[in-house]
């Protein structure tokens, strides 16, 4: 019975793959104060799910993940923070949107970097502006993709040719990957 239990859980942990990792810093508006985390996006078998790792306190908890692919057209543009979920994610009454999800995600990060106040905290990276795809590993069991803000994402941003730019934590604030 110990052989038959060692056995399934090395095949489990086998079958385990990092797929993709974000380290990042993020920080407080209110203070100098940041807090590292890591991010893991892990396939096991035909699922996935993201392990968050904050390493000071040495605590990490797990949740369901989704990889989903997304085309970015040029000329995306940072808007006025008060337009945000009106103008480019439609939160109205139609529910509609000019914008995919990730082009939102886009739109949301060249937004906060613009802001006075959140642009001091909140930096991408990258220069969005040459964005032309992303693949989003969206952080959570949502039954719809939906506004980028309050959700949490690890954005790799790919140039025309699709290559990788790069890699930022998207959603309520946005943090370089390292």
């Amino acid at each position: 019975m110990k052989a038959l239990a060692l056995f399934l859980f090395v095949s489990t942990a086998a079958s385990a793959q990092v797929v993709k990792t974000c380290n990042t810093r993020l920080a407080s508006m209110d203070s100098a104060e940041t807090v590292e985390m890591r991010f893991e996006i892990i396939r096991r078998g035909s699922e996935h799910v993201a392990r968050m790792t904050h390493p000071q306190l040495r605590e990490s908890y797990e949740e369901a993940a989704r990889i989903i692919d997304f085309p970015v057209r040029a000329g995306l543009v940072a808007v006025d923070m008060d337009d945000l979920l009106g103008e480019v994610f439609n939160e109205d009454e139609d529910n509609s949107s000019d914008y995919n999800f990730g082009e939102g995600l886009i739109i949301h990060a060249m937004t906060l970097e613009a802001d006075e106040d959140f642009g001091s905290v909140s930096q991408s990276g990258i220069n969005l502006a040459n964005v032309r795809s992303v693949r989003v590993y969206l952080i959570g069991a949502q039954e719809e993709v939906q506004a980028p803000i309050g959700v949490s994402a690890i954005v790799e941003a790919k140039d025309a040719r699709g290559r990788v730019m790069g890699s930022f934590l998207g959603g309520l604030a946005i943090s370089p990957c390292r």
